[in-house]
């Protein structure tokens, strides 16, 4: 089956779909209150699929395809995904919500940038979860802030990451998680950035660090 898009409305309540596998052609919005799940798998045949968590939480727990296109996360509350994302597609995350990434995954662009995260917070809990090539912190202009955080104890993040400069938003990396999260990828600082560690927990960035600005 292809959808070209689902939209739950508001005052839809709460969904729990599941089943055979299906291609969406541009975008899952959710504009009720309510959490929906989704446990299908999914591809996606067309360029920039959008993935919006507008009004309530979006659950992704099927295996993605990306078909070799990006996957924009959008919105004010919570995507979740918890399947692996394959392909040679990256992903942006420009919502003001929580991008939570849990799959090992295993999307690998060819340009070699893997995810552009210019706004929210995007949050792992694999080593994986941002699958292969460089992760771009912060957008090239505007004021939004932007964070990366591990949320699992004894997850290490080793993509390179880029700190851009542009934004006038606080630019932060982080551990939610009460054990250790390290950093173990190269970090290139374009502009500043705040550190936040859980009470309980241990910060690592253990990557070569350079500094291409006015840090």
């Amino acid at each position: 089956s292809t959808f070209n898009e689902i939209f739950f409305s508001p005052g839809a309540g709460s969904f729990t779909i599941g089943g055979n596998a299906f291609a969406l052609k541009t975008k899952i919005v959710n504009n009720d209150d309510s959490e929906q799940i989704i446990n299908n798998n999914l591809n996606f045949p067309s360029p920039e699929v959008e993935l919006n968590a507008e009004s309530g939480g979006l659950t992704l727990n099927g295996t993605i395809a990306n078909g070799g296109f990006r996957v924009t996360s959008s919105g004010a509350n919570t995507l979740t995904l918890g399947g692996v994302v394959s392909g040679t597609g990256d992903i942006l995350m420009t919502g003001s919500g929580t991008l939570v990434l849990n799959g090992v995954n295993t999307f690998n662009p060819a340009n070699g940038n893997a995810a552009y995260l210019v706004n929210g917070t995007t949050r792992i809990n694999n080593n994986s979860s941002l699958g292969v090539g460089i992760v771009y912190l912060g957008e090239l202009s505007g004021s939004n802030p932007a964070t990366l955080q591990i949320g699992s104890s004894g997850v290490s993040l080793a993509n390179n990451l880029v700190v851009r400069t542009g934004s006038s938003g606080t630019m932060t990396i982080g551990n939610t998680s009460s054990g250790t999260a390290t950093f173990s990828g190269g970090i290139t600082l374009e502009q500043n950035i705040s550190l936040a560690n859980n009470s309980g927990g241990t910060l690592n960035l253990s990557g070569a660090m350079s500094l291409n600005g006015s840090q």
